[in-house]
């Protein structure tokens, strides 16, 4: 699969990351990172795709990932950087922030 198709297929499962250089959310600035450098990761660096996928393993998000059509290294990554904001935050405060405020777009 050419990197153009690649890129076209990674930005569907994307809320607010559709391939603009810059960020246009002001509110959602930070997903719109993070969705970035998941597309970017999926495209260039496959271990840190395998990373995410095992910490979403790890911290038990396969369903949730399965439930909202959110790709398992994806769940892995906003998990990994919800805990590290929240100090380790809970299970279900990263279920509550991801149905809340990652999938309400503003």
């Amino acid at each position: 699969m050419a990197e153009s198709d690649q890129l076209k297929e990674l930005l569907l499962s994307c809320k607010y990351y559709k391939g603009e250089p810059e960020c246009p959310h002001e509110k959602n600035a930070g997903f719109w990172m993070y969705e970035k450098m998941w597309v970017e990761a999926s495209l260039n660096e496959p271990k840190r795709i395998e990373e995410w996928e095992t910490e979403c393993k790890f911290e038990h998000l396969e369903s949730m990932a399965e439930e909202y059509n959110i790709p398992m290294s994806m769940v892995g990554l906003l998990s990994n950087r919800y805990n590290h904001w929240n100090f380790m935050g809970t299970p279900e405060g990263f279920r509550k922030m991801i149905k809340e405020e990652y999938l309400k777009l503003e």
